[in-house]
């Protein structure tokens, strides 16, 4: 069972933990699978400890700061056309994706997108007294100008070793 394992792992795959990647494991492969198989029979085994690396996720904090600036800036701006806005808030929005999009923190993010969205419409209304801006209007046109966040880069660790093979 130890040897399928070894050999439903992926090639080019960064080096463990311990930096032995799967072909230098493959050189002596019989004599490790059995010192493996012993020592986890005989107790003996303990997992070399993974180390802990920061990620930057988005803090709250500097999430409201940010959002409170782009209020300010959507009020002050909202009458410039929509066409320009929304660029320019795509822009905005995509940047900040760039920065903070790594596993785990895209919760986060479709946050941060709700409520730039949100502000963004309160500004739009705020232009005129007799029309209303209705969100099944705004809605679709949100969905394709204002990017959804997704994960665009992985673990730092995994992309450090993948460049950098010890």
């Amino acid at each position: 069972m130890l040897i399928q394992s070894f050999y439903s792992l992926k090639r080019d795959a960064a080096p463990g933990s311990d930096g032995v990647t799967c072909q230098q494991y493959e050189e002596d492969l019989d004599r490790r699978i059995e010192d493996l198989h012993r020592r986890i029979h005989t107790g003996s085994y303990r997992a070399t400890p993974v180390k802990r690396a920061f990620i930057p996720k988005t803090s709250k904090k500097r999430m409201r700061a940010r959002l409170q600036t782009l209020r300010d800036t959507l009020v002050r701006g909202r009458h410039r056309p929509f066409r320009l806005q929304a660029e320019w808030l795509g822009r905005v929005v995509m940047g900040y994706f760039r920065y903070f999009a790594i596993p785990g923190n895209i919760p986060a993010l479709e946050s941060f997108r709700t409520q730039v969205v949100r502000y963004w419409l309160r500004a739009l209304r705020r232009r005129s007294q007799k029309h209303r801006l209705s969100w099944e209007g705004f809605g679709p046109l949100v969905n394709r100008l204002i990017p959804h966040p997704r994960v665009l880069h992985a673990y730092p660790n995994a992309r450090f070793y993948a460049k950098h093979p010890r």
